[in-house]
């Protein structure tokens, strides 16, 4: 049973911002009854302040709907002693059209009020939208990055995904994680017996419902959704590797990247993807190829062709494991309309029983591969 749906479900399905804003609002407060004491606010702080003491996390001020003179209301503003964060919360990437008289984005003009407001303190600000593929809200949150306070904004995507490029933003104002991720290692880091049941029900419905936000994009994607996949008879494979990797397809790539890690734990090479998941068969153009294009039959696994070649063995013997040989293994081109990668492809048939902890020993697998590969590349 999910919170945020039950609330949506006289809005046609249609989410309302102020929801999200406020769930993140009663989860970063230290004084609220939730049992996470600062553990959420330390992750999205560090993001901004790394170096942040935890005594001023413990009594931190944490005001929802914060004004921010003739600039608007900020959804978070944080004190934490000499240093301010501001967060802006987007749900939609449409909504990030709040365009002044002048000509200014809802973007510059916080960060213009806050360096005026908290001059004599250090401040940063924080864009949290549906994710790095929101075209609206990238186009939004650049206009900020070419200005005066380049050094004290940051992006942070709601739903991560790894293979996004952009080329225009620095990588220093691009979060590596997510809030889905810190969610998941918020869980991980705590025993569930050990919170009240009201804050496991929102934590759960906020993990669940995240997905959702990169489907609603509304872009010129063509690719397969989530909601596409789930109609197919592979979907059940595709569960378990996206439950595991904590990724989901987004309508603008033919693959889902599945990361090697995140923050300190990223790898060095192959732009940190420690493999890629196929939403398609092939390559297409059109919209309306999309059906004869849908991975009814099996689903194709990308991997690097060098971590292949040191982890052969042990790749084998995961197959094995699965019923499967190597005549599930394949070299190909990757899935895209300009790079034509060398890869190795993986293939599960559709009425394969692939269990989430089998995908953790592939994952273990290929994370081993990465290390011999770039410990290679250091000679």
């Amino acid at each position: 049973m999910n919170i945020l749906r039950i609330l949506t479900l006289n809005k046609h399905g249609d989410f309302e911002e102020v929801l999200f804003s406020s769930a993140l609002s009663y989860l970063l407060d230290p004084k609220q009854d939730h049992g996470l004491g600062s553990r959420f606010l330390e992750k999205i702080t560090k993001e901004a302040f790394p170096n942040i003491d935890r005594r001023s996390l413990n009594s931190a001020i944490v005001q929802p709907e914060s004004t921010l003179g003739k600039a608007g209301n900020v959804d978070l503003l944080i004190t934490l002693g000499e240093k301010v964060l501001a967060i802006e919360v987007k749900i939609w990437d449409r909504s990030a059209r709040n365009i002044s008289k002048d000509g200014h984005h809802q973007v510059e003009r916080y960060c213009r009020q806050l360096a005026y407001d908290f001059r004599d303190k250090d401040w940063s600000f924080i864009f949290l939208i549906p994710t790095i593929a929101s075209p609206q809200c990238m186009k939004e949150f650049k206009a900020v990055c070419d200005g005066d306070h380049q050094d004290r904004v940051k992006v942070m995507p709601w739903c991560s995904d790894n293979s996004i490029e952009t080329p225009d933003i620095p990588e220093r104002n691009i979060s590596q994680t997510s809030i889905q991720i810190m969610l998941t290692e918020l869980m991980g880091d705590i025993s569930r017996v050990d919170l009240p049941l009201n804050t496991l029900w929102l934590v759960d419905s906020l993990s669940d419902i995240i997905p959702d936000l990169v489907e609603r994009i509304p872009e010129q994607g063509r690719f397969p959704v989530k909601s596409k996949l789930t109609e197919l008879p592979t979907w059940p494979i595709f569960d378990a590797l996206l439950a595991v990797g904590k990724r989901w397809p987004i309508p603008m790539h033919t693959t889902i990247g599945i990361p090697y890690g995140s923050g300190d734990q990223k790898a060095d090479i192959h732009s940190n993807s420690l493999y890629r998941i196929r939403t398609v068969t092939d390559y297409y153009t059109e919209c309306s190829e999309m059906e004869t294009h849908l991975p009814y039959n099996q689903v194709e696994i990308e991997i690097w062709p060098d971590v292949y070649e040191v982890s052969k063995e042990r790749i084998m013997e995961w197959l094995e494991g699965l019923g499967l040989d190597s005549n599930s293994l394949r070299a190909d081109v990757h899935l895209d309309s300009g790079k034509r990668e060398q890869v190795m492809v993986l293939s599960l048939p559709r009425d394969l029983h692939l269990r989430e902890e089998q995908v953790e020993d592939l994952h273990h697998i290929l994370k081993e591969g990465f290390r011999v590969v770039s410990k290679s590349k250091e000679y």
